[in-house]
């Protein structure tokens, strides 16, 4: 009879290097890395370990129904904690604030990791050959696993055995939630009426000071700063905005200033440092919670309890967010009175603007979203925008590429009962670059390709189901492999999101290469896309809207745990890019190129000319998209004068 094996999940360096002491002792021990960091650390240097995220992936991985079915059962789970807030405490219910529907888009992750981790923890315990699954003790590690962990090391004592003693090496924090929970007191009266005319135009002129010393960006004009802080002018109609973000936007608010009957007035410009006179009490929301049998069957996997997980996490997110939500609320109500607001506009909805949304409708005020994200307008298991959360009314208005996109999201609107306003406007930014001469600057004669590196999943953010980690790990090492030595050929990896500093090893591996460039996360994909002779992608995202309004080719590859694209996307796609679907296929067509150079397939395809599914997916018409969103706007403050 074969021994059964014995899993240790491990974490960081130092934990792999205990569980290789231990395995010298017991050679039935298997590591398994529960993280992208351990994963970086085994991968690079060649220690055998087992990777579950193929098996798992493979057979955990979620349908559009079941993707809409857990969204509406987080939404539900939401609005069960957000009523017992109301009811506990006083301040809140004054003023309506909704603090997880407005933390709905940066919470999901914990909602959706802990079914995920669940789920990844029961699909090892059923396997009949894993005799025991261990993991360490750490003071180090404060992350949503180790509370699961925790937990079912009570529920199943046989199963999972937790490892004492880690040892005091200093690590970073891998993950968000400590053992540290700030002590409120006994909850008091507020007050909203003491943010007077004077205080927010001292605020405006502290933030703003710097603009006299030419320190910030050069659309800060003296004629703007004196508008914005001369009291005659507080009456003037207002164009809010709470987020500017990203290109398309900074090309909107160009256009924006040409409305001459409006000011335009930024939140990061006006300084929010009120002092709020309130204490909230949270011992009796967890009580509350517990005993409601909506949260508790929110928090049912699989008949595994979860609710115990889920109220220290509700602990952290309300020690940590509640009193600057209410304040930045409260912040938000007392502008209104002062500041003459006729449209509330943002590109990147967050939970501190949500309740703007919230008051503005309230109010019967216009506020707009502006896409910023392109999956939102393809993929079967993207997330929906919060407005999608709520049931809203007319004043809630979406601004979305093209109207392809307007069709998909009108289908999302319906699953999740919304009565938000869909507008096809077009991407500004696209529309920049298909309207000018894209000019290739070099420096050499190199055949420079770009591997663009999606995000990297953790705590804070979530797997969809569009691809692992893991898989685009090993794709991207090996494309390091075979462009290191390569003549003539530079070899580029535009990193997602903080990428740089979750595979250090990897990075820094590829680093050593004279014919490898890291562009970082911070640095913009547009400022480097003239460098390129090709692309090559994984992940189906928003650098397919800049790429595709060149005509410089592009191959993607869709191995099959990541197709949850819409039938139309694929076959626009397909028509634009080289499209391959296993590693063989793709290191056939890289070894072309390497072996034929610009005479490959991949650079002589007329593919790249292709753009339908750019006339598709980011333009309207082939007219300027600030145009439509301008007059859409004019439109919108024009509607209802009385506002």
């Amino acid at each position: 009879m074969l021994n059964k094996k014995k899993i240790i999940l491990v974490f960081n360096e130092y934990q792999i290097k205990k569980s290789l002491r231990l395995k010298e002792k017991d050679p039935n021990i298997i590591l398994v890395p529960w993280s992208i960091r351990a994963y970086d650390y085994l991968y690079n240097n060649r220690i055998k370990f087992y990777d579950i995220s193929y098996d798992f992936n493979e057979q955990h991985k979620l349908n559009k129904s079941e993707w809409h079915a857990f969204l509406i059962k987080y939404k539900q789970w939401c609005q069960e904690i957000d009523r017992i807030i109301s009811n506990e405490i006083i301040a809140v219910n004054k003023i309506n604030l909704k603090v997880f529907e407005s933390l709905f888009i940066e919470l999901r992750g914990i909602f959706y990791t802990s079914h995920e981790e669940t789920k990844k923890i029961f699909f090892l315990i059923s396997k009949k050959n894993i005799e025991n699954i261990s993991y360490f003790e750490s003071k180090h590690i404060k992350n949503l696993t180790y509370s699961i962990l925790l937990n079912y090391s009570d529920v199943f004592p046989e199963k999972i055995i937790q490892i004492k003693n880690e040892g005091n090496l200093s690590l970073n924090n891998y993950g968000y939630l400590n053992d540290s929970w700030l002590s409120i007191s006994t909850m008091n009266e507020y007050d909203i009426s003491n943010n007077s005319l004077v205080k927010i135009i001292k605020n405006y002129f502290k933030q703003n000071i710097k603009y006299f010393f030419g320190l910030v960006e050069s659309y800060k004009t003296w004629r703007e700063i004196y508008f914005a802080i001369n009291p005659s002018k507080i009456n003037k109609k207002t164009i809010f905005i709470y987020d500017s973000l990203g290109p398309d936007f900074n090309l909107i608010i160009k256009k924006l200033r040409s409305m001459k009957d409006y000011q335009i007035l930024f939140r990061e410009d006006l300084l929010n440092n009120n002092t709020i006179d309130v204490n909230f009490s949270l011992d009796s929301i967890e009580e509350k919670l517990i005993n409601s049998k909506i949260f508790r069957d929110k928090c049912l996997f699989n008949d595994a309890d979860l609710s115990q997980i889920f109220l220290r996490s509700i602990r952290q997110i309300l020690d940590e967010n509640l009193y600057r939500l209410f304040q930045n609320a409260v912040f938000f109500i007392n502008l209104n009175k002062i500041i003459n607001i006729k449209l509330v506009l943002t590109s990147h909805q967050n939970a501190y603007c949500e309740f703007c949304f919230l008051y503005s409708d309230h109010l019967n005020i216009p506020n707009i979203t502006i896409q910023h994200g392109f999956t939102s307008g393809f993929s079967n298991l993207g997330p929906p925008t919060p407005e999608y959360m709520r049931k809203g009314s007319e004043n809630y208005n979406y601004f979305v590429f093209s109207k392809l996109i307007a069709n998909f999201q009108e289908g999302q609107k319906k699953v999740f009962n919304s009565n938000l306003n869909l507008h096809a406007t077009g991407s500004p930014s696209s529309f920049k670059y298909l309207s000018k001469n894209l000019k290739r600057t070099r420096k050499d004669n190199k055949i420079n390709l770009c591997f663009v590196f999606g995000d990297i999943n953790s705590d804070k953010k979530f797997n969809r189901g569009r691809y692992s980690d893991h898989i685009q790990y090993e794709l991207v090492a090996n494309l390091i492999d075979k462009f290191s030595n390569v003549k003539n050929f530079h070899f580029h990896i535009k990193c997602g999101y903080n990428i740089e500093f979750e595979i250090p090893f990897l990075i820094s591996k590829a680093r050593r290469s004279s014919n490898i460039s890291i562009i970082p996360s911070k640095v913009s994909l547009m400022n480097k896309i003239n460098k390129m002779d090709l692309f090559v992608l994984n992940n189906l995202s928003t650098p397919l809207k800049e790429i595709t309004a060149t005509d410089i080719p592009l191959l993607i590859y869709r191995y099959p745990t990541s197709s949850n694209e819409t039938v139309i996307f694929n076959d626009l796609i397909e028509k634009r890019a080289t499209i391959v679907n296993t590693s063989i296929e793709l290191n056939k067509h890289l070894d072309e190129l390497i072996l034929r150079g610009k005479k490959s397939q991949l650079l002589s395809s007329l593919l790249s000319t292709n753009k339908e599914f750019f006339h598709s997916f980011c333009l309207v018409r082939d007219t300027d998209p600030t145009l439509a969103i301008s007059s859409t706007i004019h439109n919108l403050l024009n509607k209802n004068r009385s506002i």
